[in-house]
């Protein structure tokens, strides 16, 4: 995957090497990276997904282009969030989306930022036809991200919502 830059963000590719670095020590991470990492992130959540054996084989099946970025605040470089894809793109070519931000960073417009990047950057990709993203149904803010990325919520199993871009679709 390729460093993305936003106007405040620099996202950069969340390896499976980093990723292990980080659930070892927080400490040389940070220092590897030259970044400062607040103690709410990345939250007992996100965590669980670093150390799960599953989320990791699964980075190291679809390779390197379809994981996740760790979002750095270019002012003071601090880590604020995890936006990534969740996969390769399907036999559709529907690539999915997904994100988190630092609790103390939420509602400042870096999600929708960090997303839209990633997005651009996905819909250059020859094999994305679609872009997808899913959030539960009470998360208003997730909600909000993905209207203001332009997308359009098609359909709600439970409380999960599931949301397509609307104003892009690519043909052959």
């Amino acid at each position: 995957m390729p460093k993305l830059q936003t106007e405040r963000m620099e996202l950069i590719p969340f390896s499976s090497d980093l990723i292990n670095l980080l659930v070892a020590d927080r400490a040389a991470f940070a220092e590897k990276l030259a970044v400062q990492l607040p103690d709410e992130w990345p939250g007992p959540d996100l965590e669980r997904v670093f150390r799960t054996d599953a989320w990791l084989s699964r980075q190291d099946k679809s390779g390197d282009d379809w994981g996740g970025y760790l979002a750095i605040l270019k002012a003071g470089r601090i880590v604020i969030g995890y936006p990534g894809f969740i996969g390769a793109p399907d036999k559709e070519g529907a690539i999915e989306v997904g994100y988190s931000v630092a609790d103390s960073y939420q509602g400042q417009g870096f999600a929708t930022e960090a997303v839209r990047a990633l997005i651009e950057w996905a819909l250059r990709q020859p094999n994305v036809r679609q872009v997808k993203a899913g959030c539960d149904a009470d998360n208003y803010a997730s909600r909000r991200v993905l209207e203001k990325l332009g997308m359009k919520l098609v359909a709600q199993d439970g409380d999960k919502l599931q949301w397509v871009l609307a104003w892009f679709i690519k043909l052959s």
